[in-house]
């Protein structure tokens, strides 16, 4: 039987950490949507923008195309 101690400090900071990444990767999501809405509402066509993300936010064209189709539906739903 393996036992190991339980370090509350150390689980409060896993905790916190964790809680930290997890709205910092909230923020880029959100940001990376406001971005595409922006340029979408600009007419810009949708390889030019997946381009951007490709450049601007290091995303895989799949990863790009998802988030393009995730604004254009946030998009449809808002009007």
């Amino acid at each position: 039987m393996l036992f190991t101690e339980y370090n509350e400090e150390a689980h409060i900071n896993h905790v916190k950490e964790s809680s930290y990444e997890q709205g910092r990767e909230e923020e880029r999501d959100q940001a990376i949507l406001i971005f595409i809405e922006d340029k979408l509402e600009d007419n810009i066509s949708v390889e030019i923008i997946e381009n951007k993300l490709n450049k601007r936010y290091d995303l895989s064209s799949d990863k790009a195309k998802e988030y393009i189709e995730r604004a254009s539906a946030l998009m449809k739903e808002n009007k």
